[in-house]
């Protein structure tokens, strides 16, 4: 019997703040990690190159290139397969996505309306206001337009957190408003190919942190819920493709106590209908910080979850980002670790920190190849059947090897 694993973790000492914020799987079947740096790996993890930009979301393009957009930074950057940059813009952008005619779109939450970072006399203005804001660039990275929804006075904060493209080439922007000094609103808006407006809608559970469409066309977001000042729980909310509720799901801290916190990151649909969800969290009492995953049925029913960490456990940089299914049906999710050092004026050490890619199997096991010997067989092989004789080539079943001496072997080849 040979067993194939499909599980593994990799480090990259990228002097990290907020690790692998993204991580794409490829055509090539590698990885795309965007975060602190951009790293793009083979189907191990293991890195082929680099590029030296801060940046929180991105894709592979059509022409087999890549676009990463930079939130806090502010900083776009095209570059093709091998890692050469194409072209840099000077834009602010939390999440984006292709159009349907070679272009991108793009959110940010500036509240001057500018798809550029702010410069410093706004930057104080900034800080205390926040609106949601959409932009749409050519493939060159030229302005075409933008949209502002829910346009606000100074000093409050609507907040622009991710962005996806729809069935219908339309867009949904999944955000947040606030309620009240501490609170804020789950909020969904549609719009049409052109950004404007097809219908919004607001959910009372909490802030929002990442949403998707799902495979009847409606949509999932999950973020924290506002009950208390601790964020010691989380939803997963699911709506029909006019932002109707179907159901909304909550999930504990699973060791919880009242100073323990758990916050979400992501949330994506799998093969089976069900989802798929990477959570950070942190136990007071200990000082640990952990990676939660939780895998739900398509009723947001828990099957299972699993939980990594570094070797200590620390808590503080420590967590969760993103994570999709793999064309293995396994998963993939980054996030990063710090190894608890801290620098001369007591603050965690920047080289103690590095981005971690985690690869899992469909059941979120980390699995190793492991090759089970057999008996040496001295014949030539003349083929390989199933159990009913019929010449195969299948694996995942009962076989049987046939020699030109006359023996015959049963395996099970697992693949």
């Amino acid at each position: 019997m040979i067993g194939f694993g499909q599980g593994w973790i990799n480090y990259y000492n990228d002097v990290a703040e907020t690790g692998g914020v993204t991580i794409r799987q490829t055509t090539d079947l590698g990885y795309l990690i965007l975060g602190d740096n951009i790293i793009k790996t083979d189907n191990n993890g293991d890195t082929l190159w680099t590029l030296d930009y801060s940046v929180s979301d991105g894709f592979q393009t059509i022409d087999g290139g890549y676009i990463a957009c930079g939130d806090f930074i502010g900083r776009f950057v095209r570059f093709n397969d091998q890692g050469d940059t194409l072209w840099t813009k000077n834009y602010q952008g939390r999440s984006i996505v292709d159009a349907n005619d070679g272009g991108f779109v793009f959110i940010n939450s500036n509240l001057s309306g500018n798809p550029l970072k702010s410069d410093q006399s706004n930057l104080k203005l900034e800080k205390s206001s926040k609106q949601i804001n959409l932009f749409k660039i050519d493939s060159l990275g030229v302005l075409l337009w933008s949209k502002t929804y829910f346009p606000v006075p100074q000093n409050t904060k609507n907040y622009a957190n991710s962005l996806i493209k729809t069935y219908d080439d339309g867009y949904m922007i999944f955000g947040q408003h606030p309620l009240g000094s501490s609170y804020f609103d789950g909020h969904l808006i549609k719009t049409d190919v052109n950004g404007d407006t097809l219908w919004t809608k607001g959910y009372n559970y909490g802030s929002v942190s990442q949403g998707i469409q799902t495979i009847d066309s409606g949509y999932v977001f999950t973020g924290n819920v506002d009950t208390t000042d601790v964020n010691n729980s989380v939803y997963l909310l699911k709506t029909d493709s006019l932002g109707n509720q179907e159901f909304v799901k909550t999930f504990q801290h699973p060791n919880p106590s009242i100073y323990d916190e758990i916050y979400p990151s992501s949330v994506n649909q799998t093969n089976d209908g069900g989802y798929i969800m990477t959570l950070t969290i942190e136990e007071a009492i200990n000082g640990w910080g952990k990676i939660y995953v939780i895998k739900t049925n398509i009723l947001g029913d828990t099957l299972w979850t699993k939980t990594f960490c570094n070797t200590n456990c620390f808590m503080y940089y420590s967590g969760a980002n993103n994570i999709q299914q793999t064309a293995d049906g396994g998963y993939i999710l980054s996030g990063i670790y710090w190894d608890g050092s801290f620098n001369s004026w007591n603050e965690p050490d920047r080289n103690g920190m590095s981005t971690v890619v985690i690869k899992i199997n469909h059941l979120g096991n980390l699995t190793s190849t492991q090759h089970i010997s057999l008996s040496k067989n001295n014949g030539d092989l003349l083929k390989v059947t199933d159990i009913l004789g019929k010449e195969t080539k299948k694996t995942n079943q009962p076989l049987l090897y046939i020699y030109d001496d006359g023996t015959v072997e049963k395996r099970i080849v697992i693949e």
